[in-house]
């Protein structure tokens, strides 16, 4: 009787092992689904949930501590060296497989590194990661979620695939320069208090805050704007609206890319390089845009029919609209006022 006791304490204990290892092998999925995590937890290791919850905020506050505040002293290579290990962390749960999505997390890769965007990306991260503990609504706002690098690693929330939408990285990080602001975050004025709480006990007095357009939170050289009123982002609808009135068509900027793409053969640097230069309106740079786009589409369409697309071209891409930004937009209002 008391062998049978003996081997069925054993056998708990072999069982409560086997829990452990499992949800330390999880930890990195674990430690991104917030709430959900926490059950995850309690289910696994058969504990309460106080218990579960407080194994979190450990697992948490230790992993956090580690990576996003010490981050910021790391060198550029390092960083990019994080970064990838992010991704290779964060890409089982993105939907996809290595093979079907290499090509274009390392070309954007390659970006990210010539322009020194890693820790923007890794910052963006942190506040995004923070966000959806506090929150499930949809909070990104920006260009940024043209990048299937930001989608995987969860800056920019399950809603915004940058595949699915047809997004064009280049659009939002290609001219060879760094962007202005491609992360911003709509932040819900009942969690604001906590979610800067949040940010102040990880970052300490490395956390710089202004208000310029939104709050801007920064480390170092990397910044993120918080906006806590969706006023903005209601006005920047009407804006895209009135875009698609005077246009009379819903014809995005990334479909324009997309044609100069396809037509001439344009790679989406290049599109979006003219894309620029149109925009500026200088008559002997259209001229000389017009010229190079005649030239490459000859192999594709007549004389004539590149001509009629370049004007084409040259009247609506203005009126266009960003699909990148109008989406995260649009994601983030519908949230705030479903249907």
């Amino acid at each position: 009787m008391k062998d049978n006791e003996n081997n069925a304490a054993k056998e708990k204990r072999f069982v409560d092992v086997d829990a452990i290892e499992k949800v330390i092998a999880e930890l990195p999925l674990l430690t991104r689904q917030g709430k959900i995590g926490i059950v995850n937890i309690q289910r696994a290791l058969k504990c309460g949930f106080p218990a579960a919850a407080k194994i979190y905020d450990l697992i948490k506050d230790k992993s956090r501590i580690k990576v996003e505040k010490n981050i910021f002293e790391l060198d550029a290579k390092r960083q990019m060296l994080y970064l990838e290990q992010l991704i290779n962390d964060t890409l089982p749960d993105s939907g996809y497989t290595p093979d079907e999505v290499y090509e274009r997390l390392h070309a954007e890769m390659t970006v990210i590194g010539e322009l020194g965007l890693a820790a923007v990306f890794l910052f963006a991260q942190s506040v995004a990661e923070i966000l959806r503990e506090l929150s499930d609504i949809p909070c990104f706002v920006g260009i940024g979620c043209c990048s299937l690098v930001a989608y995987t690693i969860g800056i920019t929330g399950t809603e915004l695939n940058p595949i699915e939408h047809g997004l064009i990285f280049e659009r939002g990080f290609g001219e060879g320069k760094k962007p202005e602001m491609p992360f911003s975050f709509c932040v819900p004025e009942e969690i604001l208090p906590a979610f800067m709480e949040r940010m102040n006990k990880i970052y300490g007095e490395a956390l710089l805050c202004k208000h310029d357009g939104g709050l801007v939170l920064s480390v170092g050289d990397t910044s993120v704007t918080v906006l806590d009123s969706i006023e903005p982002l209601q006005n920047s609808y009407r804006s895209f609206e009135e875009s698609i009135d005077a246009s009379g068509v819903a014809v995005f900027q990334e479909d324009y890319m997309r044609i100069m793409h396809y037509v001439a053969g344009y790679d989406y640097t290049e599109a979006e390089r003219m894309r620029r230069m149109i925009g500026k309106r200088k008559m002997q740079e259209i001229m000389n845009c017009r010229r190079d786009f005649v030239r490459k589409a000859a192999h594709s369409i007549s004389y004539i029919e590149s001509q009629r697309l370049f004007t084409e071209l040259l009247y609506k891409m203005n009126h266009a609209c960003c699909k990148a930004y109008a989406l995260s937009v649009k994601t983030v209002l519908d949230a705030y006022f479903p249907f």
